[in-house]
């Protein structure tokens, strides 16, 4: 059994909400690349190791994010510095994100049990 909900998911998310299908990252500025075409220049020691860790990483996120995409789930990324800075509007933008796909299931729901109604079917299982 999995210790957290995020365990075994792709990209080790910092929160997920399962059942709605939605992955929240906050990546750090250094490991993530955060201006990196300006921000390389400026490694002095170790620079051909850290450059190709950092390089693979940020083509790791772009690997997680398609891979999350292209399986219907809604991504969330902050910077570690917004999430220091502007907690608050990180936290409206994940619950935006959650209740709209919370109202989003709710019409689903709704419309799939209004086609049984309108077809008279019993034990209807419509899966989306």
């Amino acid at each position: 059994m999995p210790e957290s909900a995020t365990e075994g998911l792709p990209g080790k998310p910092d929160l997920c909400f399962i059942k709605y299908k939605i992955v929240v990252f906050v990546d750090g500025s250094f490991w993530h690349g955060y201006e990196w075409e300006k921000r390389k220049t400026h490694i002095k020691s170790n620079r051909e190791f850290w450059i190709s860790k950092i390089e693979r990483n940020m083509q790791r996120d772009r690997e997680i994010k398609n891979f999350y995409c292209s399986h219907g789930w809604t991504i969330l990324r902050f910077w570690d510095f917004e999430v220091k800075k502007e907690l608050g509007i990180c936290v409206k933008s994940v619950l935006n994100c959650y209740q709209s796909a919370r109202c989003d299931q709710q019409f689903r729901y709704q419309e799939k049990n209004s086609l049984c109604q309108l077809f008279d079917m019993n034990n209807c299982h419509i899966s989306y």
